[in-house]
């Protein structure tokens, strides 16, 4: 579902007017905004939502989990939400709103991207350590209270 929102993202993006950069005037012509957004961050938009890794495993028959770093790039999209928010024409309520938004989601990618980062660091060793208490044997310790 994300890469189809990003597909129609970059649809989106050939038709989207832009303001010019020498007069800062905003731009309707479509064959001059779709140049601009080629010129500009098509590339990394193009790259990020094509699924890069599953055709390298189709064409090729075997997985190479280095592949899948190219949907990082989709963390890159996402930052560009700031600026869409302030360039919206609503209020600054909803605008404070939207904000808020963007910031509980940049929590839960932050989070998402450091149990990712813990998976790996974990995954490399393959073998598990028991806590000290299991080895001692002394499962009382979470029983006991604490007198004062």
């Amino acid at each position: 579902m994300t890469d189809l929102f990003f597909f129609l993202d970059i649809l989106v993006a050939f038709r989207t007017t832009f303001a010019d950069m020498e007069t800062g005037e905003e731009v309707f012509n479509s064959k001059q905004a779709a140049m601009s957004y080629l010129k500009s961050r098509f590339i990394i938009d193009f790259v990020s939502t094509v699924p890069v890794d599953t055709i390298a495993e189709l064409i090729t028959g075997e997985s190479k989990p280095e592949l899948k770093l190219f949907s990082l790039l989709k963390l890159v999209r996402v930052t560009r939400l700031g600026k869409m928010i302030a360039k919206m024409n609503v209020t600054q309520y909803v605008k404070n709103i939207l904000k808020l938004l963007q910031l509980f989601f940049y929590v839960i990618m932050y989070l998402h991207c450091a149990g990712c980062l813990w998976y790996v660091i974990v995954s490399q060793d393959k073998k598990w350590h028991p806590a000290l208490d299991l080895l001692r044997n002394d499962f009382s310790l979470y029983e006991r209270t604490i007198a004062y």
